[in-house]
């Protein structure tokens, strides 16, 4: 247990293009669960290689899930123009909200730099879309050093207890990013956190270790109230 909430359990599939087909199969099972219960799933939505093939192997199998009625948000955003192919949230419509017709009204995207408001205003702004309860589910991505949405290790962001956050210094470009904080993002039913590939492996290991400082490895902060799923192929999962 870890602060009172579930261990992390640990989901591992053989191949990256395996693992992007159950998150998946798993996304649209869970949606469906949702709305079977009467409600508009609220989604957060993360950015990455893994997370890019999880969107499109969700839009070439969309289930019975009424797209039009599920409410998505970005984990984090890179501050760059609105048409920059660096947005997360250019790809997230790519590959997911415009092939399944998301409801536009419900889709909740940070603003950019050609908005006119400097960051510290995109980020209070973005904030304000954010729901006064729990998400349903937020999905993560990470990164080999341990960041995952715009919390990078080394640094006390990842403390921070407010909604969101402004970065001026990421250590990857764009040095300017908009991001959800880890307090935010545990405020969620369900936390899956996506990783695949070598490279990752490490990472994955410090981060499930017991005792974690999460300043080190920001990935390991985040935590659903129900349920905090890591989603791994064997690559990623190697050292565990």
């Amino acid at each position: 247990m870890t602060g009172g909430q579930p261990a992390p359990e640990v989901q591992v599939q053989g191949s990256a293009s395996d693992l992007a087909t159950a998150i998946a199969a798993a996304l649209v099972d869970r949606l469906a669960e949702i709305q079977a219960a009467g409600r508009v799933p609220k989604v957060v939505l993360a950015g990455g290689g893994i997370a890019d093939a999880v969107h499109r192997a969700t839009a070439a199998a969309p289930g019975d899930v009424d797209w039009t009625r599920v409410e998505f948000w970005l984990g984090d955003e890179r501050y760059v123009e609105s048409f920059s192919t660096e947005r997360n949230s250019l790809a997230a419509r790519r590959d997911l909200l415009t092939p399944v017709g998301a409801n536009e009204a419900l889709v909740h995207e940070p603003p950019a730099s050609d908005s006119g408001l400097p960051l510290h205003d995109a980020v209070a702004t973005y904030a304000q879309e954010f729901p006064t309860d729990d998400f349903d589910l937020v999905m993560l991505g990470m990164g080999p050093d341990g960041h995952t949405a715009s919390l990078f290790p080394g640094r006390s962001d990842v403390l921070e207890p407010g909604d969101a956050l402004g970065v001026t210094d990421s250590p990857k470009p764009p040095s300017l990013r908009l991001s959800m904080t880890a307090a935010r993002l545990s405020r969620a039913t369900e936390v899956w956190v996506m990783a695949s590939g070598l490279a990752k492996a490490e990472a994955v290991e410090k981060a499930l270790t017991h005792g974690v400082d999460v300043i080190d490895v920001p990935v390991a902060a985040p935590h659903g109230r129900n349920a905090t799923l890591w989603w791994l192929d064997t690559d990623a999962a190697c050292f565990l």
